[in-house]
């Protein structure tokens, strides 16, 4: 068997909690990941992701909006 230290270990099982499947993992967060996960904001609009989303269908590389423009006409 190795022994790992506290920080490292990870226990892999899954538990069972109203019908939903979930890993285990024993790992402390730094006060930094911790205050990262508290702090969002909502995002009202596409212009707001800090990120470029793309989406392709068939060949064609579409963003949000005219995939948007696509479901508005039920062509999809």
């Amino acid at each position: 068997d190795l022994i790992y230290p506290e920080e490292l270990k990870m226990v892999d099982h899954f538990e069972y909690e109203e019908d939903f499947e979930t890993d285990d993992f024993d790992i402390k967060k730094s006060e930094i990941e911790i205050n990262d996960e508290n702090d969002y904001q909502q995002i009202n609009s596409f212009e707001d992701l800090p990120v470029k989303i793309e989406f392709v269908l068939g060949k064609k590389i579409m963003n949000l909006y005219e995939i948007d423009d696509l479901c508005a006409k039920k062509i999809i």
